[in-house]
């Protein structure tokens, strides 16, 4: 019951509110419009991240009697499992980023998850253990995604797109296509004539 939940849980957070705009990947023309947009939460202090996570936890424990009989679970959630999906739905980290990550890391009390510098690093396991490092551009939000097996070699790895130096890298090439284009009609138009 709503009532419920807003007279037993009152607390608030001071966050910023961003949105990042999505395209699909196509082979034809894009469209002007995304194909969807996802919102950015950047939660001002990492003890909110705590805060969240006790609550949610002591909202599932209560449920858990009532779901369960309606065939759903609310499972507990470890601050691991906690920042894991908060990592992979568009996770956002305030600057300092090193200090934010570390802070956070330790508010929450995580286990399997470490930071170094602008990355997130966790230790994961399946079939076999590996790494999965996450690391934080200038925006605040995902920049790499990499997949590491237990020799450190990479298995898989995303460089996003939304990179700053991409932008900078378009106006160069640019640059010298346009000077190599005007070096060439110069020299064309030099040439003596026979």
């Amino acid at each position: 019951n709503e009532t419920t939940i807003n007279a037993n849980y009152t607390d608030s957070y001071n966050l910023w509110y961003g949105v990042r705009a999505v395209w699909n990947f196509t082979v034809g023309a894009y469209l002007e419009q995304p194909s969807y947009t996802e919102d950015i939460l950047v939660f001002k202090d990492p003890l909110d991240f705590k805060t969240i996570l006790d609550d949610y936890n002591t909202i599932a424990a209560e449920l858990s009697g009532f779901i369960q009989l309606a065939g759903f679970n609310f499972p507990y959630l470890t601050a691991d499992d906690f920042l894991w999906h908060f990592a992979l739905n568009g996770f956002a980290v305030a600057s300092p980023r090193p200090v934010y990550l570390t802070e956070l890391i330790n508010e929450l009390g995580c286990v399997n998850v470490s930071a170094s510098g602008s990355t997130l690093v966790f230790e994961r396991s399946g079939e076999t253990n590996y790494t999965i490092e996450i690391s934080y551009g200038e925006d605040g939000t995902m920049s790499f995604f990499t997949v590491k097996d237990v020799s450190e070699s990479v298995i898989f790895q995303i460089i996003s797109a939304n990179s700053e130096w991409v932008f900078y890298l378009i106006l160069v090439i640019l640059a010298v296509c346009g000077a190599g284009l005007v070096a060439f009609i110069v020299i064309t138009r030099r040439k003596p004539k026979k």
